[in-house]
């Protein structure tokens, strides 16, 4: 697929209704679906990219919340309780490793380094992402061409392939 073929791929979906982060998500679907996936060592239940800090745009958070919200109540709940576990738990960590406010917080290299290995909220027990059809893009555009062990796995052992999509999304 090719970057004018995806802008308007984009622009069709915005225009029968989806939000722009949804259309851009299935687009990114559609193009992934057209590479060749026979050198990615990505497969359901491989959770081994779940361990490192995922930076979220304000527009995917929304996505997020919308997703949750429309689940039945169950589901969301059992969610939920492992949302709020999480965030309980990130904070107190992040006193215990020195954390003194904002500033630090704002210093993403030392978030990142003192979260690697910490496995994302939405990782169910069963290794599997429990909210796949809006992951972020961060989590859509990362693929591995080696089997990953988890949590062993750090970002140097995998190989991050870069696609079209990705980088007319960064422009």
């Amino acid at each position: 697929m090719t970057e004018e073929e995806f802008r308007k791929l984009v622009e069709i979906k915005v225009a029968t209704g989806s939000s722009f982060v949804g259309a851009v998500y299935q687009a990114m679907d559609e193009a992934a679906a057209e590479e060749d996936q026979s050198k990615w060592a990505c497969h359901k239940g491989c959770s081994a990219c779940c361990y490192q800090m995922v930076h979220v745009t304000e527009g995917e958070t929304t996505e997020i919340i919308n997703y949750l919200n429309d689940l039945n109540r169950t589901r969301r709940k059992r969610i939920m309780k492992r949302v709020w576990k999480k965030i309980d738990s990130y904070w107190k960590w992040f006193q215990r490793m020195g954390g003194t406010g904002n500033q630090q917080l704002a210093d993403d290299l030392w978030v990142r380094a003192q979260w690697d290995g910490k496995p994302c909220t939405f990782l169910n027990n069963s290794g599997a992402c429990s909210i796949h059809k809006v992951r972020p893009f961060d989590c859509r555009s990362t693929y591995s061409t080696v089997v990953c062990n988890v949590p062993e796995y750090r970002i140097s052992d995998g190989q991050r392939l870069p696609y079209q999509y990705e980088a007319w999304a960064n422009k």
